[in-house]
């Protein structure tokens, strides 16, 4: 018999990260039109921004999670329709990636023990930490249904360090109180 999710994947990818529409602008545009979109959005919106971006323009399925009382929680996501949150640090490829504060790039996920699916079909993993000020205080997640390119794990490196910058305002000393509100 056939692979179980051969037939799957192709009607997944186009439910689960459809190609840009033509002519489409802001998150869903290139790289120069998502630094616009972040500077002119407030830094609490710019993880959505970012997994919107991703999600349509790379055909990938992020998610950014955010450490809140020693968990990891989702406050952004594209293309899954199961969300784990409350990771733990540690577990799994994001929560380990936060926990050794180091990139996690599984190539093919089926070869890492620390892989959990969440997803039927997924292939490989990229987990970034991201920081804020020296502290890590999330990570961007990216599965993809499909072998992740050089070009495409460069893409998601890139969209971590502007995420992290629209972070940092978030994160400085004076609106801290107000982060636990807007996320």
């Amino acid at each position: 018999p056939a692979q179980p999710w051969t037939l799957l994947l192709s009607a997944a990818t186009a439910v689960l990260a459809p190609a840009a529409p033509a002519g489409s602008t802001g998150a869903g545009g290139g790289i120069e039109d998502l630094r616009s979109a972040l500077r002119a959005s407030h830094p609490s919106r710019a993880a959505d921004l970012i997994t919107d971006h991703l999600a349509r323009n790379r055909q990938l399925l992020p998610s950014v999670y955010l450490e809140r009382g020693g968990v990891l929680r989702c406050v952004a996501r594209k293309g899954q329709w199961l969300v784990l949150d409350g990771i733990r640090p540690g577990a799994g490829i994001t929560g380990s990636a936060f926990a050794d504060r180091s990139e996690i790039f599984a190539h093919d996920v089926r070869d890492d023990a620390r892989y959990v699916a969440a997803l039927p079909g997924v292939r490989s993993e990229l987990a970034v930490p991201l920081r804020v000020g020296g502290d890590v205080v999330g990570v961007l997640n990216v599965d993809s249904l499909s072998a992740l390119s050089t070009g495409e794990a460069a893409a998601v490196r890139q969209c971590a360090a502007l995420l992290e910058q629209r972070l940092d305002l978030l994160f400085a000393p004076e609106a801290r109180p107000l982060v636990t509100e807007e996320l």
